[in-house]
């Protein structure tokens, strides 16, 4: 078990460089390189162009253009449509409005990556929490600090002036816990081994 953990003040977007993914026609291992291209190792699908496969939330946010009374409304799609439809629930006033949408990062209880909108290899369910990681780097970052006794934070110049921006920082509390550290590290190892 490692003694120490030091917090080199990592972001999130450091691991960004490649998602590891379910292939869309296999099911089994991707790799999204940092030029966005997909590669499947087990089928050798390949596909260089992102194509969002995944949901949509589309919303609009205006005044109803018959009483001008404050619509909020909210869908999800599988497709990005410019205008939805919308009835005003003060005067049921139908009517087109534009659209704004955004890609949703979850389907099914799963994170996707943010290119073609498929699900992460590396995750799984751990106390009714989503353990994800985006690669192998990011796996075994959040492994040393896991596995580490004693972590600190803010020693290294880069982390000592944004503390609450490093990855560490921002790591949902079921991770923190030390109770849960010889579990997480199974979940880590059997996720690891994942073929």
């Amino acid at each position: 078990m490692q003694a120490r953990f030091a917090d080199l003040g990592l972001e999130l977007l450091d691991f960004q460089h490649s998602f590891v993914v379910h292939c869309q026609k296999c099911n089994g291992r991707a790799v999204i390189d940092s030029g966005k291209k997909l590669c499947c190792t087990n089928c050798f699908y390949t596909q260089s162009q992102p194509k969002w496969l995944g949901r949509y939330k589309l919303f609009v946010c205006r005044k109803c253009a018959n009483c001008n009374h404050i619509l909020h409304h909210t869908i999800e799609s599988e497709q990005k449509w410019p205008l939805i439809p919308v009835t005003c629930p003060n005067c049921k006033h139908h009517q087109l409005y534009e659209a704004t949408a955004s890609q949703i990062a979850y389907a099914k209880g799963l994170k996707l990556d943010p290119y073609y909108g498929l699900p992460l290899w590396y995750q799984a369910g751990f106390k009714n929490e989503l353990f994800w990681a985006y690669n192998e780097a990011h796996l075994n970052y959040i492994a040393q600090y896991i596995t580490a006794k004693v972590r600190e934070r803010g020693i290294e110049p880069r982390n000592s002036i944004r503390k609450n921006s490093s990855l560490i920082s921002r790591l949902p509390e079921f991770i923190k816990k030390s109770g849960n550290r010889a579990s997480l590290l199974k979940l880590i190892e059997k996720l690891q081994l994942k073929v």
